[in-house]
């Protein structure tokens, strides 16, 4: 076996062994949904604080072992849409933080605002680079199944006129959740003064 062979091996083997604690909390870990009909989000990060329209989202960090992962940093929460590419984030994993390093328990709250923009039908939280998953063999991701939409309708961080022309294609031909802002299940009035009130905003976090 030659010198290159046997590097490639022991690569390979460090490679697959386990990730170290601070990295197993996606699989053992779960969150308490809150009580949400619909969030509506904007890039500017003024649209509803999930603390105000059904509670905080409840999270539980837990090694696969079942100890809680005590002192993680608020800073290493985010949140994610349930599909790929449905929702943009602004600012990374600065779009939302958790309220408070986790307690003794493992335990912190989501409660803050949603920087970004899109549309999509849930979410999805990640600590440390991982998304929260089922319970073991954990096959597949947990999600928080509410509407979400945003007057940002094309999703590149900024409410302008080509959101505006969306939305009145909408209002005109095609309501739908990703029209309907305050989650009453119509695109009306209502609707187009939420649009109205966030035109101009876009992402604080660009350079």
């Amino acid at each position: 076996m030659t010198r290159t062979t046997i590097l490639l091996f022991v690569g390979c083997l460090l490679f697959a062994s386990p990730v170290s604690a601070d990295h197993s909390v996606a699989c053992g870990s779960y969150f308490t949904p809150a009580v949400l009909n619909h969030l509506m989000i904007c890039p500017q990060g003024d649209g509803d604080r999930f603390d105000e329209v059904g509670g905080p989202i409840v999270s539980a960090n837990l090694e696969i072992s079942g100890d809680p992962v005590v002192g993680m940093p608020a800073t290493d929460y985010w949140l994610i849409g349930e599909h790929d590419d449905a929702i943009a984030l602004c600012g990374s994993y600065r779009t939302i933080d958790a309220d408070a390093a986790t307690d003794a328990n493992g335990m912190t709250t989501i409660s803050g605002t949603w920087a970004a923009g899109g549309c999509d039908t849930g979410l999805r939280v990640i600590a440390q680079g991982m998304i929260f998953m089922t319970d073991p063999p954990c096959e597949g991701f947990r999600v928080l199944n509410v509407p979400v939409s945003s007057p940002d309708m094309n999703a590149d961080r900024v409410v302008d006129t080509g959101d505006l022309s969306i939305f009145a294609a909408a209002y005109r031909d095609a309501p739908g959740p990703c029209s309907d802002f305050n989650g009453d299940g119509q695109t009306d009035l209502g609707d187009f003064a939420i649009f109205a009130s966030h035109f101009g905003h876009s992402n604080p976090f660009a350079n």
